[in-house]
């Protein structure tokens, strides 16, 4: 007989479709589906890629309400983005973290370094390096020397920005509001 873990495990392994997303997010919703959740998030770091990103896909489902319980998880997906070995488990992770704030006492510098990593190289997909670039500036707006950092590096995405359409209005939105929070500082 299989444990509730292992059937989870089972039904990520398999192809998901929105009915089938639908059905655990409600099965992870409010207190009740706590249980739910971490059963999941256990399932973030499974050996076997398409479990490991169809549990990083449910979560990216999940309400704000829902997506709060992964704000205490934070370190761990920290862990999960700079560690995840295929470009799917990267993007979705990287969504997840995109959705959370980043105190200013509590910037990882390592996570921090392999964002501007990312953000700048031309290996990684458009939305990878989108999401970087946003994670990057999150962390850097509570310090005005790390925003300089982040405007140099972003100035060295100029040439590439013309290539995507997507980058290109990520580097302008940020730049946008970088310019806002400095005026805000002054």
């Amino acid at each position: 007989m299989m444990t509730a873990l292992e059937e989870l495990r089972k039904r990520l392994a398999g192809h998901l479709h929105a009915a089938d997303i639908g059905g655990l997010c409600r099965m992870a919703e409010g207190r009740e589906g706590d249980g739910m959740k971490a059963a999941l998030f256990s399932l973030v770091g499974d050996g076997d890629r398409r479990v490991a990103s169809n549990a990083l896909w449910v979560f990216t489902y999940f309400r704000a309400p829902e997506r709060c319980w992964l704000q205490a998880r934070q370190e761990e997906l920290i862990d999960v983005a700079v560690t995840a070995p295929d470009v799917t488990s990267r993007r979705l992770v990287l969504t997840l973290l995109e959705h959370q704030t980043f105190a200013a006492d509590a910037i990882r510098t390592d996570f921090l370094d392999v964002c501007l990593g990312r953000m700048l190289s031309d290996d990684e997909p458009v939305s990878i390096r989108s999401l970087s670039m946003k994670l990057a500036y999150k962390m850097c707006r509570h310090y005005p020397e790390l925003l300089e950092e982040l405007r140099m590096s972003i100035a060295m995405i100029d040439a590439a920005a013309a290539e995507s359409a997507g980058l290109r209005s990520c580097r302008r939105n940020i730049l946008r509001q970088m310019e806002k929070a400095k005026k805000v500082r002054e």
